[in-house]
């Protein structure tokens, strides 16, 4: 309760101009937020410090003309609840089945679907592990996949074990992960955060950093972040999960990334056919958000002429 007794919350704006709804899962309550028609794409924020849906503003702004862009809220983030309880990548891979259970359900009430499979969706960064560990197990429940900067591949493999559970006892202890996550979410920490993500700092959206400052003044704004901080949102399974992809998959990456292996990606293009690799020049790890037209384009042009059968 330390940071809601001494802790100022601002409002969180909202990051869409569009309706949105919520779902009941059974890791707590998820917003979504919703705009145009058509089948379903769904779109899924990164898991961090800061993570929330408004990373994926310029896609599901894009992407709304022509489809039913969903963005959801992971647990923990944005506008989802955020209570005190155990975060963990097996939790997550859990509401993304029920939020896909949902979705595929109000589809056939309001309408026919995409015969025979599930919304195409588009995921950034360790929320890409979660897809690929759903499509390795039920492919049928996905359509296309697009990946942004995912991370367990090459170079950034990253394990849970003794480390992220001592980690996660430690910042755990009353006062100290609040003090950690005060330091990391602070105007300046939040700044040097996305320093790193991007490729020149001159293109950090002013509006994005705002709403990474004021979602991280929610009550309950520190139990997801630290989780994700201790490594308890890995899963070891996602490498072995890119390998297998059986569904069409788009990966993108910044050429200057630096959390994730554009050559990892390239190279599981090599072995799997089902992979496709575009690398976006001069940017970093959020190529959506460094140079939004460019990457909507690729991601438009490449779901409206994948083949399927």
């Amino acid at each position: 309760m330390f940071d809601e007794l001494f802790h100022d919350h601002p409002p969180l704006p909202d990051p869409f101009a569009s309706p949105s709804f919520w779902i009941q899962t059974p890791h707590g309550r998820v917003q979504l937020h919703e705009a145009g028609g058509g089948p379903t794409l769904l779109l899924l924020h990164g898991l961090s410090s800061v993570g929330a849906s408004f990373e994926m503003h310029p896609l599901f702004e894009h992407l709304a003309r022509t489809r039913r862009a969903v963005a959801l809220d992971w647990p923990g983030f944005g506008g989802s609840e955020r209570p005190e309880r155990s975060y963990t990548a097996p939790a997550y891979e859990s509401v993304l089945s029920t939020v896909l259970s949902e979705l595929r359900r109000s589809e056939d009430e309001t309408g026919p679907g995409v015969s025979g499979r599930g919304p195409d969706v588009v995921a950034l960064s360790l929320a890409t592990q979660y897809v690929a560990v759903l499509a390795a197990r039920e492919p049928e429940r996905l359509g296309r996949l697009v990946l942004i900067s995912p991370t367990g591949l090459g170079r950034f493999v990253r394990i849970p074990g003794i480390t992220a559970k001592t980690a996660g006892v430690t910042l755990g202890l009353p006062g100290l992960g609040q003090s950690v996550f005060d330091g990391i979410t602070s105007r300046k920490g939040i700044r040097r955060s996305l320093e790193k993500l991007f490729a020149d700092a001159a293109r950090i959206p002013p509006e994005y950093e705002r709403y990474a400052w004021a979602s991280a003044r929610q009550p309950g704004a520190r139990y997801a972040p630290l989780s994700w901080l201790a490594g308890r949102l890995e899963d070891p399974g996602a490498p072995e999960a890119f390998r297998s992809l059986g569904n069409p998959t788009l990966m993108i990456f910044g050429d200057r990334a630096r959390f994730s292996d554009p050559e990892a990606g390239t190279e599981l293009a090599r072995r799997n056919h089902n992979v496709t690799v575009e690398v976006v020049p001069e940017s970093g790890d959020l190529p959506q958000l460094e140079h939004p037209e460019r990457t909507a384009a690729i991601v438009s042009e490449w779901l409206s002429t994948d083949p399927r059968p």
